[in-house]
C-alpha cells in the first residue's frame, strides 16, 4: 500500500506549483493501490493508515485544482468500498452533508458533490441506502445553484447515483426527470457543460427505468414524454457534445422502448449529422446506426441519404475520409449488419457497390478512373469478357478508395456469398431462371457470377498484399460455392468452366518470386480448390494450374527462393512451406477419391502429376507431422524439442509457427496415411526424417489419438473426420495390422478413444468414420489370428469396449432398445436436428456389422454374454425398424431428415431390416461353430425367438408382419434344434403361419415362402411338427382355389408356392399315403384348368402322372367323372387355342397370295 503519513508530510513540505505536481503523483499511486486492494479483496490497513489516508483525501477535496478534487472524491469512494464499515460510510456521508450545508465555497461544494456520487457508486445502493434520500435531495438543490460549476458537479454526482442506484433509486426517478426537463428548458444554451451533464443524467435515468418504459401507466407515460422532449431539446442544441448526449439518450430509448422512438426521423437526423466536422458527433451517429442496423436492418437498407444514394454507400465512402479507428470499425460493423440481413434480397445492388469501390483507381493527375464500373454482366444474357479493365470511365472529383476500404469491400463480397450460398436460386442457374420468370424485378447471385469473378480478380492483382490475400480468399469461396452449379445450356459442364482464363490470370502473379509468402500460401489453397472442384474439363488449363503447384514445390528446394523468403519473418517461411504441402496433400487425396469412384479418366492427369512427386512429398509430409507432434507437446516437455528447431520451423519462431501447423496438419496427415496404405511401408527409412516403418506408423497414430482425445471445442468436425479417415487408412495395411493386433492393451485403448469421440461428438459422419475404424480393428485381430484371454472387464476388455461403443451409437438414435427400465425417450430427442435418414441407415448397418464381428473374434474363453448382448441389441433394433407407418405418418410429408420434435420414425429405416435379420442369423451361425452344446447359449437363442414373437404380439398391427415371419423362419432354420424345437416357439410360429394364410395375398405369399424354407432347411423333427400343425390351414387355402376358380393373375405367385410345397410334401410322405395326397391335389388342379393357371396346372398333372403313374391310374379308375372332366377341359383348351391360331394363319396366307408373282420393270403408280 501507500505510506499515507509520508504522503501528507511530502505535500506539506512542497510549495507552489511543485506541491500540485506532488499531489497529483501521490494520488495516482494512491488510487492505483486502492483499486488493487479492492480487486484483490484485501484490507486497507490499521486505523492509523485509514486516518492518514482519509486526511489526505479530505484535504484535496477542496483543492482549487479540479483534477485533485476528482482524485479525492474517487479515493474516498474507493476507501469506503475497501473498508466496508457502515460507521465509516456514515461518517463520510455526514461530513459531506455538513460541508455542503455550511460552506459556500464552490470548490468545497463541487468536491463534496462528487464525493457523494462516488460513495454511492462504489458502495452500492444496499450499502448506502440510508443516505439515499438526503444525497438525492442535496444534489437536487445544488443542481439549481446559480454557480455553473456547482451545477455541473452536482448533476454529475446525481448521474453516478442514478447509474448504480438500481431499484432503490426508482422512487426518485420522477422528480429527477422533472428536474432534468426543467433545466433543459430554462438553462441558457451557453452553459454547454450543464446541458452535457443533463444529457448524461437523462441517459442514466433511462437505463434505470429500463424495459418499464414500454408500460402505459401515467407515471411512465409522463417520464417517457420528458425523455423525448429532453432528447429533442438537446438535438437542436448548437454544441456537438450536447448533440452527442442526445444521440446516446435516443439509443437507450430505442433499446428499451423502440416503438416509442420515431425511427424515420432519427435515421434522418443521424444521416444529416454524418457530414458534421466534429469527430465525436460523427462517431456517435455511426454508433447509433450500428445499433439500429442490428435491430432494423431492412429499414436502414431502404433509406437514402442524399442524391438518392443508399446509406451503405455513404458510410463506406466515409472509410476513405476517416482516420479514427473506432469510427471505422463501427462503420464496417454497420454495413456488415445490413448486408448480412438483406444481402440475399438484392445481391446486385451490394455487388455493384463493392465492385465500384474495388474498380476505382487514381491516376497521377488526381483524376479517378473507374474500371468497368457500370457492372456489365449483371444479366445472364450479357457476355463475359475474358480480360478485365478494357472499359474505363473517368469520374472527376472523386477520391480514390484507400486499400483498407477496398479490403473491406472484398470482405463484403465474401459476406454476400455467405448470405446467398444456402439459398437455392442464388447458386442454381435453372432455379434462378424460374425465379426470374416469377419475379422479373428480382436478382440472383448466379446471374452476377461474372461480376463476382471480376471483383475478386481486381483484388487478387492489387498492389496491396493484404488485399491480394483477401481477393484470393474470395476467389476460393467462389469456387467452393459455385463448383457444383451446372450450365443448363451445356450438358455436364460447370458454369465456372467459362472462367478458367480469369482464374489462371488471378493466380499466376501470386507465384512470382517477389510475392510475399502469405499471398503465395493463399494462392496454393485456391489452386487446390480449383483442381479438387472438378470444374475444369480442359486438360491444358488444368495442367497450367497444376504447374503452378509444381513450381511452388520446386521453389522449396532452391537456394534462390530461400534468399527471397528470408527477407520476411521466419514464420512466413513455415507458412509457405506448409501451405504448399497442404495443397499437394489435398490434391493427392482428391485424385485417389476420384479414382476410387471409377472416374479414371478424370483422375488420370491428377494422379500422374502427383505420383511424379509423391516419393519426395511423402517424406516432407512425415517431417511436417513430426514437427506438429513436437510442437503439440505440453510445456513440461519443452526440453524434448530440438534445440535448432524442426524441419520447417526455427527455434526462435516456435510460438508464431504453431498456428500454421494447426491449420495444415489434418490434410497432410490424411495424405501421408493414404500414401502409407498405398505403398505399405515399402521404405525402411526416410532420407529426410530418418524414421523407420514403426516410427512412421506410431507417429501417425499418435497424432490421430492426440487429436481425438483433445476437448471437443479444440478441433472442428472436418478435422476429426480427417483424423478418423487417416486412422482407417493406417489400419488397412496388413503390415500395420500385424503390428497393432498383438498388443491387446493398445487395441483396447484405441477403441476407448473412438468411444469417447462418439460420446463427445454428435455429428453422424464422425460416428460413421469411428465405426469403420472399429471394424478395421476387429479385422486386425481376426486376420492375424490373435487370441487373448479377454475377461470382459470394463476398461480392459476389447470385446466389452466394442460392444459398449456399438450400443452407444444405437441408443443415441433408438433409446427404446435400452435394456433398462427407465422411461424411453423418443428417437427425435436424441437424434441431431436435421440428421439425414440415409446417414442413420448407414450407421445402423455399420453397428450391426460391429456387433456381428464381435462373435467372430478369436478368444481363449467362450462368453455367452457377448451373443446375449448382441441378440438384445439386434432384436430391439429389429423391432424398432420393422414397423408399419401409422395413418398420420402416411399423410405427413416425406422428409429425408430426422427432425427434432417429431414422433418415432422407425418406419423410415425399414430398408435396413434385412441387414439386421442377416446379422441375427450370422450371430447364430458363428456361435454354433464355436460351441453349440453350451446350455446357456441354447437358452439365449430360444430367448431371442420368444422375444421376437412376444414383440410381434405387443405391436400387433404396428409390426411389419412379413419381416417378422421371414426373420423368424431364417432364425429357426439356422438355430440348433435344441434351441428352436421348443413348445412355445412351435405354438406361436404355427399360429402365425395359419393366421397369415387367411390374410391378404401378400401375407399368404410370405407365409408360404417361409413354410417352404422351414420344410426344406429345418431338422426332420422340427419339419414334421410344423407339417402337422400348418397342414390344415395350408390345405384349406389350397381347396379355396377350387371353390373360387378361375385364378386371377395376381394369385399366380401364391398358387406357384403352394404347388411347390405340394410336391415337397408328396415326395417326403410315406408311399402308402401317396394315393391320398394325389386324391386331394388332382381335383383342384383339374378345376383350375382353363384359367390363367391352365399351363401350370396341366404341367403339374403331367408331372404327377409321370412320377406316380399307378396312384394316378387308380384314382381315375375310382373316379371316372373326374377323368372325363379332365379330358373335356383339355379338348376345350386345345380347341380354343386352335381357334385363336386360325385367323393368324389366314392373315398370313392372304398376305402371301396378294404379293405379285411377276415383277414389272416399269413403275405405273403415278400413271394417269
Amino acid at each position: 500500500g501507500i505510506n499515507a503519513e509520508y504522503g501528507n508530510d511530502t505535500i506539506k513540505n512542497a510549495k507552489g506549483s511543485r506541491q500540485q505536481a506532488v499531489q497529483v503523483n501521490i494520488f495516482t499511486a494512491y488510487l492505483a493501490a486502492l483499486k488493487y486492494t479492492s480487486e484483490s479483496k484485501l484490507k486497507l490497513g490499521n486505523q492509523d493508515v485509514i486516518t492518514q489516508a482519509n486526511q489526505l483525501a479530505e484535504v484535496a477535496l477542496t483543492s482549487p485544482d479540479p483534477i485533485l478534487r476528482c482524485s479525492a472524491g474517487e479515493a474516498l469512494g474507493r476507501m469506503a468500498q475497501v473498508i466496508g464499515d457502515p460507521k465509516f460510510i456514515s461518517s463520510m456521508a455526514q461530513k459531506a452533508f455538513e460541508s455542503l450545508k455550511s460552506s459556500r465555497d464552490a470548490h468545497s461544494r463541487t468536491g463534496n458533490c462528487l464525493a457523494l456520487g462516488c460513495l454511492h457508486r462504489y458502495v452500492g445502493s444496499m450499502g448506502s441506502g440510508q443516505h439515499f434520500k438526503n444525497s438525492v435531495a442535496v444534489l437536487h438543490a445544488l443542481a439549481r445553484d446559480t454557480v455553473t460549476q456547482v451545477q455541473v458537479w452536482a448533476l454529475h454526482g446525481l448521474s453516478l447515483i442514478a447509474d448504480t442506484g438500481g431499484p432503490m433509486f426508482r422512487g426518485y426517478v420522477t422528480s429527477t426527470l422533472n428536474l432534468v426537463g426543467e433545466l433543459l428548458l430554462t438553462e441558457c444554451v451557453d452553459k454547454v457543460e450543464v446541458h452535457q451533464c443533463l444529457g448524461n443524467l437523462l441517459t442514466a435515468l433511462i437505463t434505470s427505468l429500463g424495459p418499464d418504459l414500454q408500460m402505459e401507466n401515467k407515471s411512465i407515460v409522463h417520464g417517457r414524454s420528458v425523455c423525448l422532449v429532453g432528447c429533442a431539446a438537446m438535438q437542436i442544441h448548437p454544441d456537438p457534445l450536447v448533440q452527442c448526449t442526445a444521440i446516446q439518450c435516443l439509443q437507450q430509448l430505442h433499446l428499451f422502448a423502440p416503438r416509442h422512438v420515431n425511427m424515420k426521423a432519427l435515421v434522418v437526423y443521424l444521416c444529416n449529422s454524418l457530414f458534421s466536422k466534429h469527430l465525436l458527433l460523427r462517431r456517435e451517429c455511426i454508433a447509433c446506426l450500428r445499433q439500429l442496423a442490428q435491430r432494423h436492418p431492412h429499414e436502414l437498407a431502404d433509406h437514402h441519404v442524399k442524391e438518392d444514394r443508399s446509406l451503405a454507400s455513404v458510410v463506406m465512402e466515409m472509410l476513405d475520409l476517416e482516420q479514427d479507428e473506432k469510427l471505422c470499425n463501427h462503420i464496417q460493423e454497420t454495413v456488415s449488419a445490413i448486408l448480412g440481413a438483406v444481402g440475399a434480397d438484392n445481391p446486385r445492388k451490394w455487388l455493384s457497390l463493392c465492385k465500384g469501390v474495388l474498380s476505382l483507381a487514381a491516376n497521377s493527375d488526381g483524376v479517378t478512373r473507374q474500371q468497368d464500373a457500370e457492372g456489365k454482366g449483371d444479366d445472364e444474357e450479357e457476355g463475359d469478357e475474358a480480360s478485365f479493365g478494357e472499359v474505363s470511365t473517368v469520374v472527376k472529383n472523386t477520391m480514390a478508395p484507400r486499400w483498407t476500404t477496398k479490403l473491406f469491400a472484398i470482405q463484403c463480397v465474401k459476406q454476400l456469398m455467405t448470405a446467398c450460398k444456402d439459398v437455392p436460386h442464388h447458386v442454381d442457374l435453372q432455379k434462378a431462371r424460374q425465379k426470374l420468370k416469377a419475379d422479373p424485378s428480382g436478382s440472383c447471385l448466379v446471374f452476377l457470377l461474372s461480376d463476382l469473378v471480376r471483383a475478386t480478380f481486381i483484388a487478387s492483382t492489387s498492389y496491396s498484399d493484404q488485399l491480394r490475400r483477401e481477393g484470393l480468399s474470395a476467389l476460393q469461396m467462389i469456387i467452393n460455392v459455385f463448383c457444383g452449379t451446372l450450365d443448363p445450356d451445356y450438358d455436364n459442364h460447370a458454369l465456372l468452366e467459362q472462367y478458367q482464363a480469369q482464374v489462371g490470370a488471378a493466380l499466376r502473379p501470386a507465384f512470382e518470386d517477389d510475392t510475399p509468402p502469405d499471398v503465395t500460401s493463399m494462392a496454393c489453397q485456391v489452386c487446390n480448390a480449383w483442381i479438387s472442384s472438378g470444374v475444369s474439363r480442359d486438360a491444358s488449363d488444368l495442367k497450367r494450374i497444376q504447374q503452378l503447384l509444381v513450381s511452388s514445390l520446386q521453389n522449396l528446394q532452391t537456394s534462390t527462393h530461400e534468399l527471397i523468403i528470408s527477407r520476411y519473418n521466419e514464420s512466413t517461411s513455415t507458412l509457405l512451406r506448409l501451405s504448399v504441402l497442404q495443397a499437394w496433400a489435398e490434391v493427392y487425396v482428391k485424385a485417389h477419391e476420384i479414382n476410387a469412384q471409377d472416374s479414371a479418366e478424370e483422375a488420370l492427369d491428377l494422379l500422374s502429376t502427383v505420383e511424379a512427386h509423391e516419393s519426395y512429398l511423402s517424406e516432407l509430409w512425415m517431417s511436417a507431422i513430426r514437427d506438429h507432434a513436437l510442437l503439440s507437446l505440453p510445456p513440461s516437455f519443452a526440453t524434448q524439442l530440438p534445440p535448432n528447431g524442426g524441419t520447417f520451423y526455427c527455434a526462435d519462431t516456435i510460438d508464431s509457427s504453431r498456428p500454421h501447423y494447426r491449420r495444415t496438419w489434418p490434410s497432410i496427415l490424411h495424405a501421408a496415411a493414404m500414401w502409407l496404405n498405398k505403398h505399405p511401408f515399402r521404405q525402411e527409412m526416410d532420407k529426410i526424417t530418418d524414421m523407420t516403418n514403426e516410427d512412421r506408423l506410431f507417429l501417425s497414430i499418435g497424432v490421430v489419438i492426440e487429436a481425438l482425445c483433445a476437448p471437443s471445442s479444440t478441433h472442428t468436425t472436418q478435422t476429426v473426420c480427417m483424423c478418423l479417415e487417416a486412422f482407417s487408412q493406417l489400419l488397412s495395411s496388413s503390415w500395420s495390422q500385424a503390428k497393432i493386433a498383438y498388443n491387446h492393451n493398445t487395441c483396447v485403448e484405441y477403441v476407448n478413444v473412438l468411444h469417447r469421440t462418439v460420446l463427445t461428438r454428435s455429428n453422424a459422419q464422425i460416428h460413421i468414420h469411428a465405426l469403420k475404424c472399429l471394424l478395421l480393428l476387429q479385422e486386425c485381430r481376426r486376420n492375424t489370428g490373435v487370441s487373448s484371454d479377454d475377461r470382459l472387464e470394463p476398461g480392459n476388455s476389447f470385446l466389452f469396449a466394442n460392444l459398449e461403443m456399438a450400443m452407444c451409437v444405437l441408443l443415441r438414435r433408438f433409446p427404446e432398445i435400452s435394456p433398462t427400465d427407465h422411461p424411453k425417450t423418443p428417437i427425435s430427442s436424441y437424434a441431431s436436428t436435421g440428421e439425414p435418414i440415409a446417414t442413420i441407415k448407414e450407421l445402423i448397418r455399420l453397428s450391426v456389422d460391429v456387433i456381428v464381428g464381435l462373435v467372430c473374434l478369436p478368444t481363449d474363453n467362450f462368453y455367452v454374454e457377448i451373443p446375449e448382448a448382441a441378440f438384445l441389441l439386434l432384436t430391439g433394433l429389429f423391432s424398432a425398424c420393422a414397423v408399419n407407418p401409422t395413418e398420420d405418418e402416411k399423410d405427413a410429408a416425406s422428409s429425408d431428415y430426422v427432425l427434432h420434435g417429431t414422433p418415432s420414425m422407425g418406419h423410415k429405416f425399414f430398408s435396413v431390416v434385412p441387414h439386421v435379420s442377416q446379422g441375427l442369423c450370422s450371430v447364430i451361425k458363428n456361435m454354433e461353430i464355436k460351441d453349440s452344446n453350451d446350455r446357456r447359449w441354447l437358452t439365449c437363442v430360444t430367448t431371442t425367438l420368444v422375444t421376437l414373437l412376444r414383440t410381434l404380439d405387443q405391436q400387433q398391427s404396428r409390426a411389419h408382419l412379413e419381416s417378422y415371419v421371414s426373420t423368424l423362419t431364417v432364425l429357426i432354420c439356422s438355430a440348433p434344434p435344441q434351441a428352436s424345437n421348443v413348445q412355445i416357439v412351435y405354438d406361436k410360429v404355427s399360429e402365425l403361419f395359419s393366421k397369415m394364410m387367411q390374410g391378404d395375398l401378400t401375407s399368404q405369399l410370405t407365409s408360404l415362402r417361409a413354410l417352404k424354407t422351414l420344410l426344406m432347411s429345418c431338422d426332420s423333427v422340427i419339419r414334421i411338427r410344423y407339417i402337422r400343425s400348418v397342414s390344415p390351414a395350408f390345405f384349406e387355402l389350397f381347396f379355396a382355389y377350387q371353390r373360387t376358380s378361375p385364378v386371377k393373375e395376381d394369385e399366380m405367385s401364391v398358387l406357384t408356392e403352394m404347388l411347390s410345397i405340394q410336391r415337397y410334401l408328396l415326395s417326403n410322405c410315406l408311399p402308402d399315403t401317396h394315393i391320398h395326397m394325389i386324391r386331394m391335389i388332382v381335383p383342384v388342379l383339374i378345376a383350375l384348368l382353363g384359367s390363367a393357371a391352365h399351363a401350370q396346372c396341366l404341367a403339374e398333372i403331367t408331372f404327377l402322372t409321370q412320377t406316380y403313374p399307378t396312384e394316378v391310374r387308380n384314382m381315375f379308375a375310382g373316379q371316372p367323372l373326374l377323368k372325363q372332366q379332365l379330358e373335356t377341359k383339355i379338348r376345350s383348351s386345345a380347341a380354343k387355342a386352335q381357334a385363336q391360331a386360325t385367323p393368324a394363319r389366314l392373315s398370313s396366307s392372304s398376305t402371301i397370295s396378294t404379293a405379285p408373282k411377276i415383277a414389272l420393270k416399269m413403275d405405273f403408280s403415278n400413271f394417269k
